[in-house]
């Protein structure tokens, strides 16, 4: 399976220069201009509230997943059913001087790259020592983003009065879904990030109001994005979540999405039963 990969970065501190041509990292300047148009600045990161310019700021995409140059190369396509690797380098370019930080903003939402990577290239290149430490890296984790926003769209797309739905006396309610995917974020992510469970002594699945759940499954798919953006799949196990299980990262992570998978499951029943086309069946244009 492939996936075309569309980035919009968004540099703190950026501005334009020009660099000569050349060959490793690939000319920044040699990328085509920005399509026109307004671009909404994103909400949050460290970019929050900035808004586009329109010349070329000194940052370049090296790779997304296994596409090289995806800024000259297009369109640029690679696996989408792995975690995708994208790295590249940013920096000031009126101070001559690394950024705050860098920022990938995929569909409205910045994710924060790991920034400081050694970058002697572009050092070298720039001669400009100081420009060592420019480098960045970032992993989008695809199956948990996925996942994640169709449970939360589920939840705003189900009717208020709806919340209490069951299809038969012996399961869950659509609340207590939603509730119940809520707890168990809060309970695997928790060992991932080295803390114990926040909200370990809260039971979403006996919240009966829209608003609180949809606010529950929000917070708690943001504490796991602060989760994963930081886990490392290293061969050693994390503090167990339960009495009998005791994981890697990696198999925590997969966990999670898997568990979240199966009971999306779930909703997608609820919501056709009542006439409501659930999130991953709804046309995108």
């Amino acid at each position: 399976m492939t996936r075309a990969a569309l980035l919009l970065a968004v540099l703190a501190l950026a501005g334009c220069d020009n660099p000569k041509p050349r060959q490793v990292p690939p000319d920044p300047m040699a990328a085509a201009p920005p399509p026109p148009g307004p671009v909404a600045p994103p909400k949050d990161g460290i970019s929050a509230g900035l808004v586009r310019r329109s010349e070329f700021p000194s940052f370049y995409l090296d790779r997304v997943g296994a596409a090289l140059d995806p800024m000259n190369k297009k369109p640029a396509a690679t696996p989408g059913n792995a975690p995708i690797v994208l790295d590249g380098f940013g920096f000031d370019p009126v101070a001559k001087a690394p950024a705050k930080g860098v920022d990938l903003v995929i569909d409205g939402k910045a994710y924060a790259a790991a920034y400081g990577v050694s970058r002697m290239d572009v050092a070298s290149y720039f001669k400009v020592p100081g420009l060592t430490a420019t480098g960045y890296t970032a992993t989008l984790r695809n199956s948990w983003n996925n996942v994640k926003r169709y449970v939360a769209a589920s939840a705003e797309k189900m009717p208020a009065e709806q919340y209490g739905f069951k299809p038969t006396p012996e399961v869950r309610s659509f609340g207590e879904l939603v509730g119940h995917l809520a707890n168990e974020h809060y309970l695997l992510c928790a060992p991932l990030k080295g803390e114990a469970n926040p909200m370990a002594k809260v039971d979403f699945e006996k919240t009966t109001a829209k608003a609180d759940l949809v606010k529950a499954i929000n917070e708690s798919n943001a504490y796991c994005d602060a989760a994963y953006a930081a886990a490392k799949d290293e061969a050693k196990t994390i503090a167990p979540f339960s009495e009998t299980r005791r994981d890697t990262p990696f198999r925590t992570m997969l966990l999670n999405v898997t568990h979240d998978n199966e009971h999306y499951g779930n909703m997608i029943t609820y919501l056709r039963m009542k006439g409501i086309v659930p999130p991953s069946s709804t046309p995108t244009r």
